[in-house]
């Protein structure tokens, strides 16, 4: 059995290594091609891959793109807090793009091609001690060349049930090389365990990571942004904040203001559009202005925009600031939902608003299971809106502590998973 998977990987590798020869030559004549060959290196290892590391182990992690990458975030820190080398690789240019941008700090590299030949190179120079790969990144030749170097932790899995039988069988084969495989919950571990009877043992519902990234996220970048609201009167006033907007949600929840502002001319709206881009703003600037709200828009200086002077609702143009906002805010509409798909309703639940979207968040698991515990108000018309603003305001407290509690529950799972594995 051993020799025909060696046989079969090497075919698979050499298949690999063709298929990386005639991209090679492509990227010449597509833009994006080209921009996602660059920075890898397929002929040689890269700069600070290889070296000695005085660290006392080090953790490897394979991630597809950034949303993978966000979701090992929470344990590459808690890594590096023990004084371990972390070593991050992307299959998708996007999310070494993003790392860039985040300005990470651990190494991170493109992965090479699938093939036996630059696995092993590339892991005798890194020596890694552990390796994680995060839900569905798992390559063949990667997987059985790296198991021999160091024990495979799989994170946040999931079966696919839309997976052919035959990409079930592989995934068996390769799930075999996994030391440990980490799940969210029960259900996910009991489906799993029948999926591979065999491997009872090596399965383990922890929790999802991405509750430990958010709100260490989020709370981060709420304190790196403390200077962006200098004196600006926002603490006098209650707010309603429009967060990721697009021009659906701004429209219904414009026209649930201007009830809410007959009630209680002290409230500020908030518009956070999720497009900055001049044509959008024009046209938030527009529908508000047509809503009879007299916009401002605002980027860098918030300065002159005071209570006295009787400015009801703004425009933020300038990105980055979402999380200080949410945490100025008393109640959170997040957008996305009123057309197409819910934003992340995870970044103001960390700070306890009550929370509302559009009709459209089946597509977020984090989005159903708080309407399943009634934690998010699913609006249709302007109406509900002004029900849920009414709802909150009557009871003289913007905080909702079950939700908070609820959030805290499914925190945890990074301590879990560092806990197995060391």
């Amino acid at each position: 059995m051993m020799m025909l998977t060696r046989i079969a990987l090497s075919l698979y590798s050499l298949l690999m290594a063709l298929v990386l020869v005639l991209l090679w030559s492509a990227r010449y004549f597509s833009k994006t091609l080209k921009h996602q060959m660059g920075d890898r290196h397929f002929f040689s290892l890269p700069r600070g891959l290889v070296g000695v590391s005085s660290s006392p182990q080090t953790w490897l992690f394979f991630c597809s793109s950034a949303g993978e990458y966000e979701q090992a975030k929470p344990i590459m820190d808690r890594g590096l807090k023990k004084g371990f080398r972390v070593v991050i690789i992307f299959f998708s240019k996007s999310g070494y793009d993003f790392a860039k941008k985040r300005n990470e700090t651990a190494a991170f590299f493109l992965s090479p091609p699938d093939t036996l030949w630059h696995w092993r190179s590339w892991l005798d120079a890194l020596k890694p001690d552990t390796i994680f790969i995060v839900r569905h990144e798992i390559w063949p030749a990667f997987m059985f060349v790296g198991s021999q170097y160091a024990k495979i932790f799989l994170i946040n899995v999931e079966l696919n049930p839309q997976k052919s039988e035959f990409k079930h069988k592989i995934s068996r084969i390769l799930y075999q090389r996994a030391y440990g495989i980490f799940v969210v919950s029960e259900e996910d571990k009991t489906k799993l365990e029948a999926f591979m009877p065999l491997q009872r043992d090596k399965i383990f519902a922890v929790g999802d990571t991405k509750y430990d990234r958010v709100y260490e996220r989020t709370l981060s970048a709420a304190k790196g942004e403390a200077s962006f609201l200098p004196n600006a009167g926002w603490h006098e006033r209650p707010q309603l904040i429009v967060g990721s907007a697009w021009l659906p949600d701004v429209e219904l929840v414009a026209k649930a203001f201007r009830q809410i502002l007959q009630k209680a001319p002290s409230w500020l709206l908030v518009i956070v559009p999720h497009d900055l881009s001049q044509s959008n703003i024009k046209k938030i600037f527009e529908l508000l202005t047509e809503s009879g709200l007299k916009p401002k828009i605002l980027n860098d200086d918030l300065d002159d925009f005071m209570p006295a002077n009787g400015g009801s609702t703004i425009i933020i143009e300038r990105m980055g600031v979402l999380a200080e906002l949410y945490r100025e805010a008393h109640l959170a509409f997040v957008g996305g939902g009123c057309h197409y798909r819910v934003h992340n309703v995870l970044e103001p639940a960390v700070f306890g608003l009550p929370i509302a979207c559009g009709e459209h968040y089946d597509f977020s698991p984090e989005a159903r299971l708080l309407v399943k515990q009634g934690l998010l108000q699913v609006v249709y018309d302007e109406k509900d809106v002004f029900r849920w603003w009414q709802t909150w305001q009557n009871k003289a407290c913007f905080r909702d502590e079950k939700l908070v509690a609820t959030l805290e529950e499914l925190r945890g799972a990074a301590d879990r998973i560092v806990a197995k594995v060391t």
